[in-house]
Parts: C-alpha cells; sequence; structure tokens
C-alpha cells in the first residue's frame, strides 16, 4: 500500500509541479482568466440555462444513480465515483463547465456506482411487481 501512494503523490507532485511551471512561465496563460472570473462565468451560464444547462442534463441521472448505488458498489466503483466527483471539481473551478464533451471522462467514471445503483432500483421494482 505503500508504494502505490508514494507513485500517487510523486505523479500527483509532477503534474502539479507542470501546472505552476506553466502557470510562472506564461503568467496570464493562453487565455486572460482567472479562475475566479471562470467560476463566475460557469454560475452565470447556470443561471441562464436554468433546467437546461447541458451539464446537469448529461450527469443528473448517471450522479443521482451513482448515490443510490454507492452502498451497494464495490471498491473500484466507489473509487471511481469519487474520482469523478474531484475531477469535476477541478473542472468547474478551471474550465468553461458548459462544454459538456471535455467532461465525458467524468460520464465513464460515474458508470460503474451508477450501474450498481440501477441494479438495485430494478431489483426493488421487481419484488414490488411480484
Amino acid at each position: 500500500m505503500k508504494r502505490p501512494a508514494l507513485v500517487t503523490v510523486g505523479l500527483g507532485a509532477v503534474s502539479f509541479g507542470t501546472y505552476v511551471l506553466l502557470r510562472f512561465l506564461v503568467p496570464g496563460g493562453f487565455e486572460d482568466s482567472s479562475i475566479l472570473g471562470i467560476v463566475s462565468y460557469n454560475f452565470g451560464t447556470i443561471k441562464d440555462y436554468k433546467i437546461t444547462y447541458p451539464p446537469l442534463l448529461a450527469f443528473a441521472v448517471p450522479a443521482t444513480l451513482g448515490l443510490i448505488g454507492w452502498r451497494f458498489s464495490d471498491r473500484f466503483a466507489r473509487a471511481c465515483y469519487a474520482f469523478s466527483s474531484v475531477i469535476g471539481g477541478i473542472l468547474f473551478l478551471q474550465s468553461k463547465f458548459e462544454e459538456v464533451r471535455a467532461e465525458m471522462p467524468l460520464l465513464l467514471l460515474m458508470l460503474p456506482a451508477a450501474l450498481s445503483g440501477l441494479r438495485k432500483l430494478i431489483i426493488k421494482q421487481a419484488a414490488v411487481a411480484a
């Protein structure tokens, strides 16, 4: 367990270091926007789109099914779902979040737990119908 943890920390340090180096070398980035500006933009689009907000349409059902299936999922599915939540938060802070095509990996990470939730709902519905 120690070796994978150390490798993970090392890879995280390398990726974060690369990000810091790029921010240092290109202070304004390739686009002129700060984290606060991006978050403000994202909340503005949520306000504008309301119920038709693209990430809501794309991820509401898998996220809900993932929450339902959390207790019934194995360790891998839980880790994938938790990782998708972390990555989703980072993407919300660092990108224009209404661009759902950039967030498709989140859907893949949510699917194992979502399928466990769907299986639980189907089994429950079959028991009620019988």
